[in-house]
């Protein structure tokens, strides 16, 4: 559902992002591979400082998590 937010980049999009991980129990916020998605997500939607708050406070950072964070900012910044 993250990917398809990211995909669409639509405030509408991003909002659903932002919703469904709010209601999300929080076990699942610690999920690296949802970390990413959503971080993708808040990223291509240009929602950059709550991704960057979101990538600060996630304690398990991984190689696609950096991924999304660099690769996000590129798309914001050549839209």
């Amino acid at each position: 559902m993250f990917n398809a937010c990211a995909e669409s980049r639509t405030p509408e999009a991003l909002n659903l992002a932002e919703k469904v991980y709010r209601e999300m129990p929080k076990s699942f916020h610690s999920n690296p591979y949802l970390l990413t998605s959503l971080l993708d997500a808040l990223m291509k939607c240009g929602n950059i400082e709550n991704a960057q708050l979101l990538f600060n406070k996630s304690p398990k950072k991984t190689l696609p998590t950096y991924g999304a964070m660099m690769k996000g900012n590129n798309c914001y910044i050549y839209k």
